[in-house]
């Protein structure tokens, strides 16, 4: 009788726990929708969710796409746009599962932002387009190019992620992993912790910013704020990138670009001589400048010096 008594506390215990997560769970993500700004950008109806974006200046179109992580958002590109706009009609969008986009919750690919990025360009934009993009989305928007090249002007890639991130394919511990992250509650605790304020300041700060100023820490809040907004679904973008998800023929995808490629490098980047190396080995055609005392985050840090390169770069006269 005393074991049943003792297994019936435990088993209490242990659903009281799981309630208590379950409501620390949902109180994050309706503080952050609470303390959001709402959006006044426009809306792109896709096929496979509502897509935010904004529209500035006048000139030939370029289009911005952010680095493919669940706190980015159009705003990685706030420092620049309006020094773009004053020769080109600058688009920037928040991709399916960022900002103030759709956040479905569905198994992300490759492939959804490959198809996103080229509807975009022909239902929007409507043109073939300059295309500035940072991150591990350079992967997704080379791959877009290779499958139609007509609707790719010059690119940009602002530190690229290394060419092993995006070909690496799931493996079975990978596939139970992403199962771990989807459940309710769990998953839902472990997202949390990995998008904690504290976890996203270390990693901005440590990884992705040389310094921080008061404009740079109003960034990473922001950056919080987009990893909790659209309630729990919006791991289901993390579970999918954690664990290789979004792999590609990447390799080949950089060799087979026709476009004129730029790469921008923050100088400060880790191992930013190797990462050139290994693009220029795919392909010696492409070009490269470093952005003085940066690192991951150039157009934030030095938005004057990045936008000036790209301006230069795009206006310059094709071979």
């Amino acid at each position: 009788m005393a074991k049943k008594r003792s297994f019936k506390k435990k088993m209490f215990m242990t659903g009281m726990a799981l309630v208590a997560t379950h409501l620390a769970n949902q109180a994050i993500f309706l503080s952050a929708e609470k303390n959001s700004i709402p959006s006044t950008k426009s809306i792109y109806k896709w096929k496979y969710g509502d897509i935010s974006y904004t529209v500035t200046g006048k000139g030939s179109p370029i289009l911005l796409v952010h680095d493919l992580s669940v706190e980015s958002s159009l705003n990685e590109w706030s420092e620049i746009v309006s020094r773009l706009a004053n020769s080109h009609t600058v688009y920037a969008l928040d991709l399916l599962g960022c900002g103030n986009s759709e956040k479905p919750n569905m198994t992300y690919t490759t492939y959804l932002y490959i198809t996103l990025i080229n509807d975009f360009i022909s239902d929007i934009i409507g043109a073939k387009s300059d295309v500035v993009t940072s991150g591990f989305s350079c992967s997704i928007v080379t791959m877009a190019a290779n499958i139609n090249s007509a609707l790719f002007n010059k690119l940009i890639f602002i530190n690229p992620c290394t060419i092993d991130e995006a070909t690496k394919q799931p493996n079975d511990l990978n596939q139970l992993y992403k199962a771990v992250l989807t459940t309710p509650i769990i998953g839902t605790l472990l997202y949390n912790i990995a998008f904690s304020r504290n976890n996203l300041k270390y990693e901005y700060t440590t990884n992705k910013l040389t310094y921080t100023n008061a404009k740079l820490s109003a960034y990473i809040n922001d950056c919080y704020s987009n990893a909790h907004i659209g309630g729990s679904s919006v791991k289901t973008l993390y579970a999918s990138y954690k664990n290789n998800y979004f792999y590609s023929n990447y390799d080949n995808g950089l060799s087979n670009l026709e476009s004129n490629v730029l790469l921008l490098i923050g100088s400060d980047l880790i191992n930013s001589e190797g990462l050139i190396s290994k693009y220029l080995y795919k392909n010696s055609n492409f070009e490269y400048k470093k952005i003085g005392r940066t690192k991951q985050l150039p157009h934030l840090e030095r938005p004057i010096d990045t936008s000036s390169e790209i301006l230069l770069f795009l206006e310059r006269a094709t071979n």
